[in-house]
């Protein structure tokens, strides 16, 4: 095969990831826009100036309103390039992966803040979480959080570990164990524990409770090891981002 005929057969992939690249920067544009409105708009209460402050917010508005309405022409050229793609008869997957791009990009112009966190979820540092209101054994509850496109959560500090606490003083499950190695403790995504909130005397009877709840006999903000087999309440978590992915249908595709 030459150079030119392999060109050639390649050449509606190429196309597929240019527009790809064109709409996720799109996105990371609009995304940046919108978080440096919100900034502006944080600043006017500190202002010693209200009203100058209100005059800058409008200009910042009127200027991110013409750009959303840039996008949105961004968005019908690609269209026309989406249908030429699809009429090459290319993967279902990669038609798959245009329209869930596209779906997104027309989600973020449009405002629709709704798709950053699921449904009855929490977001925290851009994180989202879910505290069920069913209880299962550890690994029914890690399941749970899997089918969700998540996993139980990962409590790395402090911040995050108030704001789980915070929330109720039910005992849950998190996604922390020791079943790999006795008395080494890994997160469900493969890292080692670094640092912990451990009731005192906690963790003990090693070998026997080896998976970790949010909540202590004596101390319901701290840390205790368990019997995995105990029925518990629990947390999921995921990344806005992931769930974005997911929520448009490119999850299969970008793993």
């Amino acid at each position: 095969m030459t150079i030119l005929e392999e060109l050639r057969r390649r050449l509606p992939t190429i196309i597929m990831g240019v527009i790809i690249l064109m709409m996720v920067i799109c996105i990371i544009y609009l995304l940046v826009k919108t978080q440096q409105l919100e900034d502006k708009y944080n600043q006017i209460w500190g202002n010693s100036h209200p009203d100058e402050g209100f005059h800058r917010l409008r200009a910042d508005i009127g200027k991110l309103d013409r750009g959303y309405s840039d996008l949105k022409t961004n968005v019908s050229q690609l269209d026309e390039g989406y249908k030429d793609l699809l009429s090459t008869g290319k993967s279902t997957q990669i038609g798959r992966a245009v329209l869930g791009m596209r779906r997104l990009l027309n989600s973020a112009i449009n405002n629709e803040y709704a798709i950053i966190c699921p449904v009855g979820w929490y977001i925290f540092a851009k994180q989202c979480f879910f505290f069920s209101y069913d209880s299962a054994d550890w690994r029914s509850a890690n399941s749970s959080c899997t089918q969700a496109n998540a996993m139980l959560a990962i409590v790395t500090n402090l911040q995050l570990q108030n704001f789980i606490t915070a929330h109720d003083a039910n005992i849950r499950w998190i996604g922390l164990t020791d079943l790999e190695q006795v008395g080494v403790y890994r997160w469900v995504n493969g890292a080692p524990l670094v640092t912990g909130f451990w009731s005192a005397g906690e963790p003990n009877n090693p070998g026997v409770e080896r998976c970790v709840t949010k909540g202590a006999r004596h101390e319901l903000n701290l840390w205790s090891n368990n019997y995995c087999t105990l029925r518990r309440n629990w947390v999921c978590q995921t990344s806005s981002f992931n769930h974005m992915v997911w929520s448009f249908g490119l999850g299969a595709v970008l793993n």
